[in-house]
């Protein structure tokens, strides 16, 4: 990322509770977008059977960790 990124402020709520979006996501949508973040707010969304779901960030590293998360809790099911 490059240094202006970080001269202002970019995203200032740190909240990780997805009460709002699966109250207003309806069941089995074709396509949901998502900010990725720590991957918190993007795993409970899967609980609405989206055909897809796409998780888009800034961050590199953050996608990364939310990919880690999806693949985790993926294998942990089984």
């Amino acid at each position: 990322m490059s240094s202006a990124y970080f001269n202002t402020l970019n995203y200032s709520l740190a909240n990780e509770d997805t009460a709002l979006e699966l109250g207003i996501l309806p069941e089995q949508r074709r396509h949901v977008l998502s900010v990725a973040g720590s991957g918190a707010r993007v795993l409970p969304l899967f609980a609405k059977s989206p055909q897809r779901l796409t998780c888009v960030d800034l961050s590199q590293e953050q996608l990364f960790l939310t990919e880690l998360r999806i693949e985790s809790a993926r294998v942990l099911s089984r």
